[in-house]
């Protein structure tokens, strides 16, 4: 028989032992209590950050539109508080919506989803994430709107089958319109978008072989934690449909906003204008986010590099710059003809120029934006042009590339008189060259309109010289043929002139151009500039 204070030890145990069962087993509620009863207030500022990053947050608000089937709250575009509480009901609620939101799920329970999130657990299956990569695909002659190139992710490695296998990943608009009627789209924000999630070999064959476009891979430095991440919030993105926006929220901002959810370190520069392709893959090599960079070259490119003319994007030009120097001008009709100095400013956010020593492509293109030229002549100060956009790809025949199309909005005066009056001008052509050694020729066919006074319309023909080597610069010899409905072209019948360039240090361009207008009327005009252009 036990003794009484053997009972008693017995007894004290039984209820140690009943009390750590009753704990264990109210564990996850105490955990799911946790997450449910927290408020969104109550998490710390790292934490509301990170929360704001899986909800794609630029400021005070979301760059994936109001209207998007991506947010639960209809407040959750500017509200991350309300998108929170939102995400917490349908995990208390045990809604099968929790099986679309891995990422925020993880975040608010510290646990994957439930292994009956059965299209997860496929995407799991099939999906690997060993390695990450941002990929820029370079331009297509053929497609203006392409001139800033593309950018998209890449994972590779094995998946759960044991299989080896790589995917892309990208923000994408529809490509069932025209290349005009997207740009137009692209401008307006008005065009849907979609984060698509393809085969790579697919994005090889479209982008390399269909197209003529060179991809750059850059392999990302990033730790297991941030890929898994980055996998939980890829599968959070797809189906929804996003608006899609060239200056606010385009592929480079919209891939950016994914990488931002694996870490803020990924986040690009938020102190630009926009942000295009190149910016934010040269923002990620700033910050030594690269560890490794791989090609597969177009048919153009695999040309250029049997030649050792190897290029990296990156090694361009920075996008913004700023120019300004001496300008002689000769100005007058009829007998009268007088000279004017002054100078001239020109800001360009510009991605490539035809007249500059361009870095980061042997090829011939232009991509202008909002490029803004004030003139001082005569003691007025004007502006004289503006270019609005303009396309202008230069095609190789000699490398596969047969026509390039180009397109130019701008508002411009005319040469023979000083004034603020400018009248816009529209033109669509196409072009084609071909490369002899150092020297690109080719030849472009445009069809202009304008109104100033009374509508005017007018074909444009261009032929003109490249010289490209890198201890000259490039050099630049073209003449243009106006066939105008005034017998002129904003003054000009004929046209010839003559551009020099060249990096003298880093960020920095020199250059000399000259022009000589041929009129209906009155003397030829002449102009001489002397120019630096400073790239920030």
């Amino acid at each position: 028989m036990k003794s009484v204070s053997e009972s008693f030890l017995l007894l004290c145990r039984g209820f140690l032992l009943s009390g750590v069962l009753f704990l264990l087993s109210a564990l996850p509620a105490v955990v799911y209590a946790g997450f449910s009863g927290a408020s969104y207030g109550r998490l710390s500022p790292e934490r509301q950050l990170f929360w704001k990053s899986l909800l794609h947050y630029s400021g005070d608000r979301s760059q994936i539109n109001a209207g998007s089937d991506f947010f639960l709250s209809p407040e959750g575009y500017r509200d991350p508080g309300a998108e929170y509480e939102a995400t917490v009901r349908i995990i208390e609620a045990a809604s099968p919506q929790v099986c679309d939101y891995p990422a925020r799920y993880y975040f608010i329970t510290g646990r994957e989803v439930p292994e009956s999130c059965a299209e997860y657990q496929r995407y799991l299956d099939y999906v690997p994430w060993d390695e990450v990569f941002t990929v820029f695909a370079t331009e297509n002659a053929a497609a203006p709107i392409s001139s800033m190139g593309h950018l998209m992710l890449m994972t590779r490695g094995l998946n759960r089958r044991g299989i080896p296998q790589h995917y892309g990943i990208g923000f994408v608009a529809p490509s069932d319109q025209g290349s005009f009627r997207l740009f137009r789209d692209f401008l307006t924000g008005s065009i849907e978008g979609r984060f698509i999630l393809n085969p790579y070999d697919d994005v090889i064959y479209n982008y390399v072989s269909l197209e003529n476009r060179s991809l750059w891979e850059y392999r990302l430095r990033m730790t297991p934690e941030e890929r898994d991440w980055l996998r939980r919030h890829v599968f959070e993105l797809r189906t929804h449909t996003i608006r899609y926006s060239f200056s606010s929220h385009n592929c480079a901002s919209g891939v950016g906003s994914v990488l931002a959810a694996a870490g803020r370190q990924f986040q690009g520069p938020d102190n630009i204008l926009y942000l295009t392709p190149l910016e934010y893959a040269e923002h990620l090599s700033r910050h030594g986010l690269i560890a490794e960079i791989g090609m597969r070259p177009s048919a153009s490119d695999s040309r250029y590099l049997r030649e050792g003319r190897v290029w990296n994007p990156l090694d361009r030009n920075s996008p913004f710059r700023i120019s300004g120097g001496y300008l002689y001008r000769e100005n007058g009709r009829g007998s009268r003809n007088h000279g004017l100095s002054g100078g001239f400013l020109e800001l360009t956010p510009v991605i490539s120029d035809l007249r500059d020593d361009s870095r980061g492509s042997p090829g011939t293109a232009e991509s202008v934006f909002l490029r803004t030229r004030l003139e001082y002549l005569g003691r007025h100060l004007y502006v004289r042009s503006i270019d609005v956009a303009s396309f202008r790809k230069i095609p190789d025949l000699f490398s596969g590339e047969k026509f390039g199309t180009s397109f130019g909005f701008s508002f411009r005066g005319d040469h023979d008189t000083l004034h603020t009056s400018l009248y816009p001008e529209i033109s669509l052509g196409g072009s084609s060259g071909f490369e002899y050694g150092i020297f690109s020729v080719y030849g472009e066919l445009s069809g202009r309109g304008a109104v100033f006074g009374s509508p005017e319309a007018a074909l444009g023909l261009e032929a003109g010289i490249f010289l490209r080597e890198p201890a000259l610069g490039r050099i630049r010899f073209f003449c243009n043929d106006y066939l105008a409905s005034s017998g002129e072209w904003f003054g000009t019948r004929r046209r010839i002139a003559v551009s020099w360039s060249r990096i003298i240090v880093p960020d920095f361009n020199a250059g000399f151009g000259f022009s000589r207008d041929f009129r209906k009327r009155g003397r030829p005009l002449n102009e001489i500039s002397g120019f630096l252009t400073y790239f920030f």
